[in-house]
């Protein structure tokens, strides 16, 4: 009767082994590689053949001639990728936002709506999404406002005409308008926005979504995305 009872217990933990540990991984993965080969794999930005970045991760993009992510609790680091768990009445967290609005107006200036600062309107006139960090500290995504808000700065920055920044701001619209969904407002992904301008130095030229962006002209591209010109002197 034990004997049995063993048999039958191994068989079934074999089987199951097989059948959950085997068989249903394998078939998840090759479905979703056939439906959706790229997000399955990571939503990847590739290079030359080398991973430069994911469309669902933010990053660092430092410099007027980007558009910047929304601050990060973690610096935009994977690995410990998290909130910064600060309370509302946490003097802490007043203290991070003002360093952010400052950083803000820095960078692209005061806009023309108040912001939120600490729960009460600010001078500093940052849009609310870029006054406190993500709740992963990876969020790709920025309001609409804070697009717009940068856009006067990365013109600038890239010497755009008149004609090229309002194509840049059209293609920033479009990207908004495309992700509206009943989950959410409209946001625009900055790094898949920082991929196409690190591809096509005009504006009119930049695609709607990006698979391997390729250096262009001055602006340097982000070195997350795109390899760095190597040190004077290192004769690499």
């Amino acid at each position: 009767m034990r004997k049995n009872v063993l048999v039958q217990s191994l068989s079934f933990l074999f089987w199951m082994t097989v059948l959950t540990g085997i068989l249903y991984p394998a078939l998840v993965t090759i479905a979703a590689q056939l439906a959706f080969r790229d997000r399955a794999n990571g939503s990847l930005l590739v290079l030359d053949g080398q991973v430069r970045g994911s469309r669902l991760l933010a990053q660092d993009f430092s410099g007027g001639a980007w558009f910047l992510a929304r601050p990060s609790a973690t610096k935009w680091e994977t690995l410990p990728s998290g909130a910064s768990n600060l309370a509302a009445t946490n003097p802490a967290l007043a203290t991070e936002e003002a360093a952010n609005a400052a950083a803000w107006d820095v960078a692209s200036g005061p806009m023309e709506t108040p912001g939120i600062i600490g729960g009460t309107a600010s001078a500093s006139s940052i849009p609310p999404d870029m006054a406190t960090s993500s709740g992963s500290g990876l969020d790709p995504d920025i309001s609409l406002a804070s697009a717009l808000g940068q856009l006067d700065r990365v013109a600038t920055e890239r010497s755009f005409d008149a004609a090229s920044k309002a194509a840049l701001e059209g293609r920033i619209r479009a990207m908004a308008a495309a992700s509206v969904t009943l989950l959410g407002p409209e946001r625009v992904n900055v790094v898949e926005l920082n991929a196409s301008l690190a591809r096509a130095p005009s504006p009119v030229d930049v695609p709607s979504r990006v698979e391997a962006p390729s250096p262009g002209d001055a602006p340097s591209p982000p070195k997350a995305l795109l390899p760095q010109p190597p040190t004077a002197g290192t004769g690499k």
